[in-house]
C-alpha cells in the first residue's frame, strides 16, 4: 500500500512540474483520455480543478487559444 501511495505522489508531482514548466513558457497543458487510476488521483488531490481534463482528441486540440 506504501509503494502505491509512493507511486501515486510521484505521478502527482510530475504532472504538476509539467504543468508549471508548460505554463511559465506560455504554453497550456491539455490532459486526455485519463485513466482509472490517474482520474481518481486527479480527485483526490483535488488537482482536478488546476489541469484541463478533455476526453477526446478533437476537444483537447479545439480548446488551445
Amino acid at each position: 500500500m506504501q509503494n502505491t501511495l509512493r507511486r501515486a505522489l510521484v505521478a502527482a508531482a510530475l504532472l504538476v512540474s509539467a504543468f508549471t514548466t508548460v505554463r511559465n513558457q506560455g504554453g497550456e497543458l491539455k490532459l486526455l483520455n485519463l485513466t482509472k487510476k490517474v482520474h481518481d488521483l486527479l480527485q483526490i488531490t483535488k488537482l482536478y480543478t488546476v489541469f484541463d481534463v478533455k476526453d477526446d482528441e478533437a476537444g483537447a486540440v479545439k480548446s488551445f487559444h
